[in-house]
Parts: C-alpha cells; sequence; structure tokens
C-alpha cells in the first residue's frame, strides 16, 4: 500500500537543501529513502506543494533452518 505525503514549495526553494529536506520528510513518516520507494513525485503549483507517493511494503527474511 503507499503512502502519501505533501511538502511545502517553501521548504524545497534551496537545490543545496533539497535532498536532505526529502530525507527528513521519510524520516518523520517512519520511511527510509534508501528502502522506500518514491513511486510519484508531483509538484502542485497552484497549491505550492510537492506530492509524494512512497510504496512502504516491508519485507521480512525468516531465515531458513
Amino acid at each position: 500500500m503507499a503512502k502519501e505525503f505533501r511538502i511545502g514549495h517553501d521548504k524545497l526553494r534551496n537545490s543545496q537543501t533539497v535532498t536532505q529536506v526529502m530525507a527528513d520528510e521519510f524520516k518523520k513518516r517512519g520511511l527510509n529513502t534508501k528502502v522506500n520507494i518514491a513511486l510519484d513525485v508531483i509538484d502542485d503549483p497552484a497549491k505550492r506543494q510537492r506530492i509524494v507517493k512512497v510504496k512502504n511494503t516491508k519485507y521480512f527474511d525468516m531465515g531458513r533452518k
């Protein structure tokens, strides 16, 4: 199941900090940019927001015995 969250464009103005802002927003929601895949990133200029849809599938390793 995918999660969706929004980030204000005011946080994304500085091109030098966009990656860190995205990582922080993922972390706030219990996600990890290295594990969870962003399925869609949409900019909404009317609302001045970036909409991020993230695949939050969890994988479990039961191990072999």
